[in-house]
């Protein structure tokens, strides 16, 4: 069973690669091979590393680990970044390596992250995930997550389509 607990500063390293295996296991053949494979370890530390060094942090981060620094997922949000009226806060990622998909270890990250940005005063969630995801958005909607809108972005030089989810009581998130 892993547990969930808050990220530190000695985790940059091992987010990152859980951020980037992930992306190229979850997004081969949805996005450019050229581009997942140029994806950098260590670039990814660095961008962790400056993320979990401010204080107080901007986004609220927590890992999911076997055991001492075996990182196997993590979740990360804060503000939600495009001034939407009706929702306060953001899931920015959320990633667990497939051996740890459907064991709860997403539901715990989710709800560890919800507890901590009602604690910041946030009251709603929205996240934004490709529309090519389907693992992914049926993971959200059992969480009771809405499907509100869609947008086109530019990964990797390919158009894609994003679909956001959203939370209008993150209360309804916490274990």
């Amino acid at each position: 069973m892993a547990r969930i607990r808050a990220a530190r500063f000695s985790d940059a390293s091992a987010i990152a690669r859980v951020h980037i295996d992930s992306w190229r296991a979850t997004y081969a053949g949805v996005m450019p091979a050229e581009f997942l494979m140029s994806l950098s370890y260590p670039a990814r530390a660095s961008w962790w590393e400056e993320i979990l060094e401010t204080d107080p942090p901007a986004m609220s981060t927590f890992v999911a680990e076997t055991r001492p620094g075996e990182v196997v997922g993590f979740v990360g949000g804060g503000p939600e970044r495009e001034a939407n009226p009706d929702f306060g806060a953001e899931l920015y990622a959320i990633y667990v390596y497939e051996d740890y998909q459907r064991r709860g270890v997403g539901r715990r990250l989710v709800s560890a992250l919800a507890g901590a940005l009602s604690e910041r005063g946030f009251s709603s969630m929205l996240l934004w995930v490709l529309e090519d995801n389907p693992r992914a958005r049926s993971f959200y909607e059992s969480l009771g997550g809405e499907e509100l809108n869609k947008q086109t972005i530019t990964i990797g030089g390919e158009d894609l389509i994003e679909v956001s989810y959203g939370w209008r009581n993150i209360e309804t998130l916490r274990e």
